[in-house]
């Protein structure tokens, strides 16, 4: 239950987490080991937006401002799931792309503030040009 935006919205813990408290509107996916599905490709798979305008659709409420999923609603749509070898590799591909914008956005924040650190040696005259 959140603002429409919101709901639905997923991502993927890899790691366990014994005493892991979760809130009554956040829900936690176990898949069946027997199915072969991928639980980090189901969530790159949740969060495109065919699938999440599908989850907004089937989100009801009587707010335009709060929606809420129910959990026999999300259960009901049907998902095609690629061969398990298949959904890993996409999954692979997708997570390496994550790590790679993360640690871009890292190195942009760094040099924006570095520029910001310089324009304000320059415009103070603490630092002059020659």
């Amino acid at each position: 239950m959140n603002t429409p935006d919101l709901v639905g919205e997923c991502r993927y813990v890899g790691d366990d987490y014994p005493n892991l408290f979760l809130p009554d509107r956040l829900w936690l996916t176990r898949l069946r080991a027997d199915t072969g599905a991928s639980a980090r490709w189901l969530c790159y798979l949740l969060s495109t937006a065919e699938y999440k305008q599908r989850i907004r659709n089937a989100s009801t409420g009587t707010s335009g401002s709060m929606k809420n999923l129910s959990k026999p609603a999300l259960l009901a749509m049907y998902v095609r799931f690629p061969q398990p070898d298949e959904q890993t590799a996409i999954a692979t591909v997708l997570s390496d792309m994550d790590t790679d914008i993360a640690a871009l956005e890292a190195q942009l924040t760094k040099t924006r503030q570095l520029k910001q650190g310089m324009m304000a040696e320059l415009l103070t005259g603490r630092t002059r040009l020659v």
